[in-house]
């Protein structure tokens, strides 16, 4: 009865044509190929197929064939003139759906075609970003938008007029180009469920992909992945199909801009279809990518979003840029999405965090928070676009994170993920000038005010670049220069977590280093061992296994800690380094022995041990104000008699301040 029933609608005459409706689907349920034909001269004519369609047995499909020769059946195409015709405006049809299949072995690059005969200019749109279907992969839902930024007019100059009010006959091709007609190639493609859809994708299907956690947009599909510069581009998105971060045959995406004063002079690019959605319930907080800079000039890189269902259009825009620099290859960046991280554009610049329903998504070069991207003359190159979790989740756990000699020198004009959390009113800064080589030496800046609030203790901290195992990147020791620009005595610490564990540990810096204010730069090590760390709670022991953390911190505080103490100071931080045994200092002429001074408390004398030659030392109390200094050789002693009781820092030149007590 199915097959005779299956003939039967086959020579049915089709007596009128029906007209585009929202929501309309083709699922090929009624053993017809539902008006999707190749034409008369076709010896491959699409056929609906009983079974194996996305949802498994008996889910119908249609299979539409090309052989890459030279006739009639070379190039993949079929078309609808009935259903689809129609006034696509007055429905209210702003994207086309499908689920596809690539059955053959050669990659298909999918685009939708559209007419309208009744123009006395016989207008044609193609779509401008093909949507490449790979072998293997299995069933797959694309989304097709119809709107100025995703059709290309052909002919007539290339303009798009926007008018869908009477389309005549729809086309589904394979094109590496926009094009009324399919390219030649050997295929065979099944589709299903082809659907007119709205703005908000109207979903039927439940799992329609948008934004989700750990999405990624690794362009190994030979397309631009929707990433677009808009239909007045003379220097389109390219997909490059090597020399990738990972090497040969490691595609990305290429985004050009010339500087000038025309639609191209601005370097930006956006994507409205699998980077829309609700990030809060997609649970996505940071967007990472990898990017190299392949023009001359240097680019500060921020994310833009937007949700234009609200009333006010709320545009927000990346607050800390980060900068790309021409020469350097690929580098992985991360953008938080975060009060903290996001200025929003307009309206008393306040952020409300509703990333529940983006509509668009920008990747812009900008000075400054901005929804539109900078004159520049640039080439910029991007891969692995990924959505992301706080804890970064990495998709690929090859990921770089930390590594030996990783160094944050500031030179991107950012505060390279350094953070003080979203409740911070004393934000960090990279500071442009007068860092430990002079001008035009960036840093960052960190701030505390000493009172009662959020900002009341200094403490900055890490979740990105400085997470990982440093047990096997070899990392040992942790180096940075570090300035105390305010008025009072620093006494710096670093921690460290490792939430994945079941008692979640942390760890922090049994010595600490006095910074006293008015010494300038200094180079300063923490490190990274048993002796040097003390494993906070569980009867503070150290077991050793820095396999995974989480979390590092700088801060200040008197006693091992996870937290810091308050204090009214501003800390310039420079060249923070992981580093090995050998301490291979950035800056040669500083010495890398490791300075001991015992013993503590002391009531008479203090002993200096691991100095090479005669140093210089100075004696500060705990307002900063010096009340010894002298000279001292390896293992000389030092008379402190004369100290009232309290907490003194002794400064060796060239090396570290020390803290110790006089009892």
């Amino acid at each position: 009865m199915k097959k005779s029933t299956f003939i039967c609608l086959l020579l049915l005459p089709i007596l009128s044509s029906s007209q585009i409706n929202l929501n309309q689907i083709d699922d090929f349920e009624g053993f017809t190929t539902e008006n999707w034909t190749k034409g008369n001269s076709s010896s491959l004519p699409n056929e609906n197929i009983l079974t194996d369609g996305p949802s498994g047995t008996d889910d119908n499909y249609l299979r539409v064939q090309s052989n890459g020769g030279s006739g009639s059946d070379s190039n993949l195409t079929t078309f609808n003139n009935s259903q689809w015709q129609g006034d696509y405006v007055d429905a209210g049809v702003t994207y086309i759906s499908m689920d596809v299949r690539n059955s053959g072995s050669n990659v298909i690059i999918l685009r939708l075609a559209f007419k309208n005969d009744n123009w006395t200019n016989d207008p044609k749109w193609s779509s401008t970003n093909g949507i490449a279907v790979v072998p293997g992969e299995g069933w797959q839902t694309i989304v097709f938008p119809i709107d100025e930024n995703s059709l290309t007019r052909l002919g007539h100059n290339n303009s798009y007029n926007g008018d869908f009010g009477d389309i005549s006959e729809v086309r589904i091709i394979h094109n590496d180009a926009p094009s009324w007609g399919g390219d030649s190639i050997e295929a065979i493609l099944d589709i299903d469920n082809i659907q007119a859809r709205d703005n908000d994708m109207g979903t039927v299907d439940t799992g329609e992909p948008k934004i989700s956690l750990n999405l990624i947009d690794d362009f190994e599909g030979v397309t631009v992945e929707n990433w677009t510069k808009g239909t007045s581009s003379s220097l389109l998105n390219q997909n490059i199909i090597t020399d990738g971060p990972t090497g040969t045959d490691d595609n990305f995406l290429r985004v050009q801009s010339n500087g000038g004063s025309g639609s191209d002079s601005k370097l930006v690019t956006f994507n409205n279809a699998q980077w829309l959605g609700d990030y809060v319930d997609a649970g996505v907080t940071y967007i990472s990518m990898d990017v190299r800079n392949t023009g001359s000039n240097l680019i500060t890189l921020r994310l833009a979003f937007e949700n234009d269902n609200w009333t006010n259009d709320p545009k927000w825009s990346s607050t800390n840029g980060i900068a790309v620099v021409p020469g350097e290859g690929w580098q992985t960046i991360i953008f938080p999405i975060d009060e903290n991280s996001l200025t929003r554009l307009g309206h008393n610049n306040s952020y409300n965090g509703d990333f529940g329903d983006i509509t668009e998504v920008r990747i812009i070069h900008n000075d400054a928070p901005s929804w539109e991207g900078d004159s520049i003359e640039a080439t910029l190159d991007i891969d692995n676009i990924q959505a992301r979790n706080s804890d970064m989740g990495l998709a690929d756990s090859g990921k770089s994170k930390i590594s030996l000699n990783l160094i944050d020198d500031f030179e991107g004009v950012t505060v390279e993920n350094w953070t003080k959390g979203t409740s911070s009113s004393l934000l960090n800064q990279n500071i442009s000038t007068d860092g430990p080589t002079g001008t035009d030496d960036n840093f960052l800046r960190v701030q505390s005010n000493g009172g009662s609030g959020s900002d009341s203790k200094l403490v900055t901290f890490n979740n990105a670049q400085w997470l990982g195992d440093y047990v096997d990147a070899g990392v040992t020791y942790i180096s940075m220069d570090v300035r105390n620009s305010g008025s009072n005595v620093i006494i710096l610490r670093l921690a460290f977590e490792n939430d994945n564990w079941t008692n979640d540990p942390k760890w922090s810096s049994i010595d600490p280093i006095a910074v006293v204010p008015g010494q300038g730069w200094q180079t300063i090590v923490f490190p990274i061992d048993e002796n040097s760390l003390t494993r906070l709670g569980h009867t503070g022991s150290y077991n050793g296994s820095f396999g995974a953390i989480t979390e590092i911190r700088i801060l200040h505080n008197d006693t091992p800690s996870w937290e810091a103490d308050a204090i009214e100071a501003i800390l310039d931080i420079d060249n923070i380094q992981a580093r090995d045994e050998n301490l291979s200092i950035v800056d040669v002429d500083r010495p890398s022995q490791i300075i001991k001074v015992y013993p503590i408390p002391a009531s008479a004398f203090i002993h200096i041990e691991g100095i090479s030659e005669e140093v210089e030392y100075l004696v500060f109390d705990i307002n900063g104000k010096i009340v010894m200094k002298g000279k001292a050789t390896n293992q000389n002693r030092i008379n402190i008699q004369n100290l009232v009781k309290g907490t003194y820092f002794l400064n060796i030149t060239s090396y570290n301040t020390f803290k110790f007590v006089k009892d």
